[in-house]
């Protein structure tokens, strides 16, 4: 038996609206940065939760294709994790994009999705994504792919 806080609209807005306060904000310290472009709060604070525990790395914020292909031409990250059912532009048409662009087509690209079957993470594949993670987000698996491309823990 367990009990779970049910959270109200307004306090998950409110999260919202530090994520935008938040968007695009980098550490000076920081050599390496992931740029993260994810529609869903939750995911979003879960993934600053598992980049504060990676040393030299920094987070980049976007909850939508188009903001997120902005962050990356302004910063270039080292890393993009791409949810694929963004609102607008889904991380397919993005992922288009950034091999298109000049600035960021050298950008490693990564794929964190819900959908799971094995022929959509073929299709991510196919489609020039360097890994297609999936939710729920596995963190460990997550980390070594953060590790992999843009942390100064790699080999």
């Amino acid at each position: 038996w367990f009990e779970l806080q049910v959270a109200n609209r307004q306090e998950f807005q409110s999260e919202q609206s530090k994520l935008d306060i938040v968007e695009g904000r980098m550490k000076d310290n920081s050599r390496s940065s992931v740029l993260y472009v994810e529609d869903n709060a939750a995911n979003m604070m879960l993934m600053e939760e598992i980049i504060s525990r990676i040393d030299g790395v920094s987070l980049l914020c976007a909850s939508d294709a188009e903001t997120g292909l902005g962050i990356a031409r302004t910063h270039k990250p080292n890393l993009i994790i791409l949810d694929i059912n963004l609102p607008g532009m889904d991380g397919y048409a993005a992922l288009e994009i950034i091999q298109s662009d000049p600035v960021l087509c050298d950008t490693v690209t990564v794929a964190l999705s819900a959908d799971a079957m094995p022929q959509q993470v073929d299709k991510g594949k196919q489609a020039g994504f360097r890994e297609y993670l999936t939710k729920p987000i596995n963190i460990r698996e997550v980390r070594n792919v953060i590790t992999r491309y843009a942390s100064d823990e790699q080999g």
